[in-house]
């Protein structure tokens, strides 16, 4: 009975490493809706991260690392896809691994996303 709500606390530890991100250029500033910045969405065990350039995928991977070495808790890379939605569909996605681009499944134009639940 308790482990869905162990789980929760557990999983707010990744909103509160996301939304402490100062923001800054290559740092996670996640869109704005009205007036607020949302930098991270979760769902279950479901996350979504909001980011304005590809510098900031650094930023997410140094998250979700210490995320992982504090809960134990591990990303399934076979789940992990990124989506390009603004001025991002422009710009060719640069494959660098120095910034996890390599380790990411991008979603192509005119394909849909995988939404898990």
């Amino acid at each position: 009975m308790c482990s869905p709500i162990i789980f929760l606390f557990i999983a707010e530890a990744l909103t509160r490493l996301a939304e402490s991100e100062t923001e800054g250029e290559q740092q996670i500033c996640g869109i704005k809706v009205g007036r607020t910045h949302v930098r991270i969405s979760q769902f279950a065990d479901d996350t979504v991260f909001f980011l304005r350039t590809y510098g900031a995928l650094k930023h997410m991977w140094r998250i979700l690392m210490v995320y992982e070495e504090v809960t134990g808790m591990l990303i399934n890379q076979t789940k992990t896809e990124g989506l390009r939605c603004g001025r991002l569909r422009k710009h060719p996605i640069p494959y660098r691994p120095d910034l996890g681009t390599d380790l990411i499944e991008w979603v192509k134009p005119s394909e849909f996303m995988r939404l898990l639940g």
